[in-house]
């Protein structure tokens, strides 16, 4: 039968733990920290992969397209869709109100995850056809100079 009395007692403000419990809190500590290592090494080695992705802030391209406003701004083009935001990913619904099916021209930014597009759209950017057909129309008359001067006078008053 064993000693049930146990010669090695711990109290707190003693310098040193007894031999025997020391040898426990150590494989304690060794067996946590050993759980821990190998929980997060599972975690990192089974995570996926991430999704092919692009920022190209401050790179402006020109896109066409048929405009669609709801639910949200979308500019639908031959090959894709993409949600359009005004800069600092702000709504643009105002920029492109009464323009639901028309076609649309606009500088963009692309933003891209998998298969989610995003452009954002500088202020003044969307042109729509019947824009874009009136001032090819003004820039080819012979009167250009003239409409050209009226524009710069208008912009500086």
């Amino acid at each position: 039968m064993k000693n049930l009395v146990n010669d090695e007692f711990y109290v707190g403000y003693i310098p040193d733990a007894p031999r025997a419990l020391g040898r426990i809190v150590t494989r304690i500590a060794a067996g946590i920290l050993l759980a821990g290592t190998t929980a997060g090494a599972l975690l990192i080695f089974n995570q996926p992969s991430f999704a092919p992705s692009r920022f190209e802030s401050g790179e402006y391209r020109d896109y066409e397209g048929v405009m669609e406003e709801w639910p949200y701004p979308i500019l639908v083009t031959d090959s894709a869709s993409f949600l359009l935001v005004a800069p600092g990913k702000y709504g643009v619904t105002e920029a492109v109100r009464g323009l639901q099916g028309k076609s649309i021209r606009l500088k963009g930014s692309l933003i891209e995850r998998a298969p989610d597009r995003m452009l954002v759209v500088p202020p003044g950017s969307v042109v729509t056809d019947a824009a874009r057909r009136l001032y090819r129309a003004r820039s080819r008359s012979p009167d250009r100079g003239r409409f050209s001067r009226m524009l710069l006078s208008t912009h500086l008053a």
